[in-house]
């Protein structure tokens, strides 16, 4: 697998992510843009709006609710907190990773492996299913992001003036149109590109203070 450091596996993301297969799309995709998608398509336990999915735990026994609530405290998670979820064994996100933490607002966010126990509490908290490895997660003001809209906005929050300016414009794309590409080019071909771990990420002394 081709390994790349620092940077480079923000832009090589970035090209993926900008690949002309999404242009190849019909104009079913604006449709959908507009209109939403199918209400079928839905998570049933999600309370979904415009900027993401709510937290919601209304299809959850009130006991596991608070004992979801009361382990995320015990992990330092407070309600309004940036969290990003990630495959803690993919070299990709990994990669995701370090750019936020080594980017000057990195202090302001908080991460956890999808694997852990935390990310599969915050995962159940926004009605997502805990099991569900295939896309990047982003959770601020209460809301989850997921696919090519939380990866843009943590872009948009964590990077420079170039990149983030990037992610501003990205973000102007369809949503359709990028979590195709997300979907179709990005996501099932992280480990054949990018290699992964055997293990999940371990966080150093340095990162425990940001990680739940």
């Amino acid at each position: 697998p081709i390994r790349l450091r620092g940077p480079h596996r923000l832009f090589a993301f970035i090209l993926l992510s900008t690949s002309s297969r999404c242009w190849a799309l019909t104009l079913r995709s604006w449709d959908l843009c507009c209109t939403g998608p199918p209400v079928s398509t839905l998570p049933l336990t999600s309370a979904v709006h415009s900027g993401g999915f709510r937290a919601t735990m209304s299809s959850t026994p009130t006991g596991e609710a608070k004992e979801t609530d009361s382990l995320l405290q015990s992990r330092g998670y407070i309600n309004g907190d940036k969290v990003v979820l990630f495959d803690g064994v993919c070299n990709l996100c990994n990669g995701w990773v370090d750019f936020v933490l080594s980017s000057k607002h990195g202090k302001n966010f908080k991460f956890a492996a999808l694997q852990s126990e935390a990310g599969g509490a915050l995962m159940l908290k926004f009605g997502r299913d805990p099991a569900d490895l295939s896309s990047l997660v982003f959770i601020e003001a209460d809301r989850l992001h997921i696919k090519s809209t939380a990866a843009l906005k943590v872009m948009q929050q964590a990077g420079g003036v170039l990149v983030s300016s990037f992610a501003s414009l990205a973000l102007c794309i369809p949503t359709v149109v990028r979590d195709y590409v997300y979907s179709e080019v990005v996501a099932p071909n992280r480990y054949l590109l990018f290699g992964r771990k055997e293990v999940c990420r371990r966080p150093t002394t340095a990162e425990k203070s940001h990680f739940l």
